[in-house]
């Protein structure tokens, strides 16, 4: 999500009745694309803009619960109960999802060259290609499709 003009993360993690959030210096509101990757790895997240670490903190969940839950992707809702839902105003493309920590060669790897969907790790991947309807297929086998 990007906050005034720059890359942030959320950990809104309502189960753990707290939330963790960082903000990057890297400037990413100039009309260009950049690749933004947020990993973690045992306790703390690391976030990336176009292949460079610009920031960690630790996690302030150390293992999220409720996989049934629905995720969201551009929209910060911690304010959801009170009506305030906060939007991510641009484009996002090619958004995957892994259940292994990614290491700064692989998200470089991964800036030029989408996960083809049978990557070993990759739990989502949704490419935003179909350009019908309101349903976006995840290119992995887990059929974990998403509403637009």
């Amino acid at each position: 999500m990007v906050s005034d003009g720059h890359a942030r993360f959320v950990e809104d993690a309502a189960n753990c009745m707290t939330e963790t959030d960082t903000t990057s210096n890297s400037f990413v509101a100039d009309n260009n694309w950049h690749f933004v990757v947020s990993v973690k790895d045992n306790n703390i997240y690391y976030l990336y803009v176009d292949g460079i670490l610009i920031d960690q903190f630790n996690a302030s969940c150390p293992q999220m619960q409720g996989s049934a839950l629905n995720m969201k992707i551009g929209v910060h809702s911690a304010w959801q109960s009170m009506g305030i839902q906060t939007y991510f105003n641009g484009k996002i493309d090619d958004v995957s999802i892994w259940n292994i920590a990614l290491t700064q060669n692989q998200i470089y790897k991964y800036m030029s060259c989408s996960p083809t969907g049978n990557e070993v790790g990759l739990v989502g991947y949704w490419n935003f290609e179909e350009g019908i309807g309101t349903t976006t297929s995840n290119q992995t086998t887990n059929g974990n499709n998403g509403t637009l």
